[in-house]
């Protein structure tokens, strides 16, 4: 016979069981680092959806293949995706952006929508602090892991006596066989000719050229970076850290680099201003007045 004490224990295990499905978290993990960029540098936007979130919800998650919905962050003017990944392990699937923003202020990034079957989870906004060109960025870093400093010191040192065997092994070889072959047949050392920073240069432009014909209308990126590889292999320092002020500081004014700064100060009033409506009149431009420097001042 049913007592008024069993359905009381019955009402409260199902309220309990009931509190318990609704107490279930979203479980959708997300996170931008780093939070202040300078223009046209890259952030890393990273959302993660664990399996458990799936399966604590009734869904197989070998049978769901949840989607993203970008449509809030591609409508988004100011910011631009450069790269995105998706990656699955049996815990977990992670999704990663590269985002950048090419003008100083603050943006949001729009929430982002994770769907799988029924279920929709979905991010939160997030701030993006866009700082001046060549201006300090103070961010706090996060400490290092001493279990993760002591594994890599470990497995660093092992590479390097590794290396040096190897190393060792190697050049004893190599050293028996000269040894052996100048012995019998000795021959006059031969030094293969190196491509001139001049030539090299030009051959980065001819293939700008290829771009543009190849219907490829914006190359200033790619234009400003071959000049400051161009740089790095001709002063030998990493140029491509430095902002056009700083370069000009560095290097000064001469024949080839007066030519160069106007081009420059052009480019980047293109990227981080937008100043110029045809990017591919630009890039032609700044491609020919180059080739026609670097035919001027060959051998300085």
């Amino acid at each position: 016979m049913t007592t008024f004490k069993d359905l009381f224990i019955f009402s409260a295990v199902v309220a309990l069981l009931t509190c318990s499905q609704r107490a279930i978290p979203a479980t959708l993990n997300w996170s931008l680092n780093p939070l202040v960029i300078q223009p046209g540098s890259r952030t890393t936007m990273q959302i993660k959806l664990p399996t458990h979130a799936l399966v604590e919800r009734g869904l197989d998650p070998a049978k769901v293949e949840p989607t993203l919905r970008l449509d809030l962050l591609d409508a988004t003017p100011l910011l631009r995706i450069l790269h995105s990944s998706h990656s699955r392990t049996q815990t977990e699937q992670v999704w990663q952006f590269q985002i950048t923003a090419y003008r100083v202020g603050r943006f949001w990034i729009p929430p982002i929508e994770v769907t799988a079957g029924p279920l929709t989870f979905s991010t939160e906004s997030i701030s993006l602090e866009v700082s001046g060109v060549g201006e300090p960025v103070d961010q706090p870093l996060p400490g290092p892991d001493p279990i993760a400093l002591r594994s890599s010191f470990w497995i660093w040192l092992l590479g390097c006596l590794f290396a040096l065997f190897a190393g060792g092994l190697a050049g004893l070889m190599a050293y028996k066989k000269r040894k052996k072959m100048s012995r019998a047949h000795p021959l006059a050392v031969q030094i293969a000719p190196t491509q001139s920073d001049f030539e090299w240069l030009k051959h980065e432009l001819a293939a700008l050229r290829t771009l543009l014909a190849h219907g490829q209308n914006d190359i200033i990126d790619e234009y400003t970076n071959t000049l400051r590889a161009f740089f790095s292999r001709r002063h030998a320092f990493a140029a491509n850290t430095y902002t056009t002020y700083e370069l000009r500081q560095k290097l000064g004014n001469n024949a080839l680099t007066s030519t160069l700064w106007p081009l420059l100060d052009r480019c980047d009033a293109h990227k981080f201003a937008k100043q110029t409506a045809q990017p591919e009149i630009l890039g032609l431009r700044c491609i020919e007045e180059t080739e026609d420097l670097l035919n001027q001042c060959h051998g300085i």
